[in-house]
């Protein structure tokens, strides 16, 4: 009985730490914890398409292929730059995509200003949860081409779609966005979201938090950003709107905005948005005449 016993809560002490690397209301997201992990060759770029390549380490495949499916841990070969030629859309669940896994320089996704690439979650009609995505950088191109394209997002969730379309259960941990012309968003239909330990710097609008009014209202239940830093990013620090719940932005550093920090935008008829904001630095730089 002891050793039965004994059995029973070591399986739940390894149960337990193994839901509880990350805090926030993401926390309890498992990714693709032991399921089959698909190598990427980051020098075979958005969408390499030799059908031998099926991700193992001796045939590693593209990241638009590792992502085509779900149920699956990615991990990468070497490290490197991807430049996306368009978006990829992950449309099924438990996925992690481990950017620790590449040796150095690591890996950095991108895009083109022609087509607009970026990392979306969303599937339209399904719910899909359980998503991990750590020690990865994404490079916009605001420096390159400083204005302002809307929608222009790098990494992504949305869900437009009232009708059963859901996406739950997302860390974001140790990434870096720089040079971000529009956004990194968690749009619509959203629950239970981790952002830890992240950067976002040298960009125009960096994040967002939000709905349309003229949607059909759906709230984001249980979103949580703690520690990251926002720098030199001129606004959304995050920008935050339209029916939130359970909303912690706690232990973040927001430093040297030019238009606004941080900002809460609820329009008339928007339903509000519930926040605790808690032991946060907002710091100017001087930029600003009235800072």
């Amino acid at each position: 009985m002891f050793v039965i016993l004994g059995l029973f809560c070591c399986g739940f002490l390894v149960a337990l730490l193994a839901v509880s690397q990350y805090e926030g209301f993401g926390s309890r997201s498992v990714g693709g914890q032991g399921k089959r992990v698909f190598w990427v060759d980051p020098e075979l770029g958005d969408s390499g398409s030799d059908k031998h390549r099926i991700g193992t380490p001796e045939f590693p495949c593209c990241l638009r292929k590792a992502l085509s499916g779900g149920d699956r841990i990615i991990k990468f070969t070497r490290g490197g730059t991807i430049t996306l030629d368009t978006a990829i859309y992950i449309q099924n669940s438990h996925i992690t995509i481990d950017g620790a896994s590449a040796p150095e320089p690591g890996i950095t996704i991108t895009h083109t200003h022609e087509r607009h690439g970026g990392v979306i979650f969303g599937c339209p009609g399904k719910h899909i949860h359980d998503f991990i995505i750590s020690h990865i950088r994404f490079q916009g191109l605001w420096a390159e081409d400083p204005r302002h394209v809307s929608g222009y997002t790098i990494l992504g969730i949305y869900v437009d779609d009232p009708d059963g379309e859901k996406v739950s259960d997302v860390v974001y941990d140790h990434l870096t966005f720089c040079g971000l012309q529009d956004k990194s968003s968690i749009w619509g239909n959203v629950a239970n979201v981790t952002v830890s330990w992240c950067m976002f710097y040298d960009s125009h609008m960096s994040s967002l938090v939000s709905m349309h009014s003229r949607k059909k209202f759906m709230p984001r239940i249980g979103v949580t950003f703690h520690h990251n830093l926002w720098a030199h990013s001129k606004q959304r620090n995050p920008q935050l709107r339209n029916w939130i719940e359970n909303l912690e932005v706690v232990n973040n550093i927001m430093y040297g905005w030019e238009f606004y920090g941080m900002r809460i935008k609820n329009e008339p008829g928007e339903k509000p948005v519930n926040a605790n904001v808690v032991n946060n630095v907002f710091c100017s730089d001087g930029r600003r005449p009235d800072s």
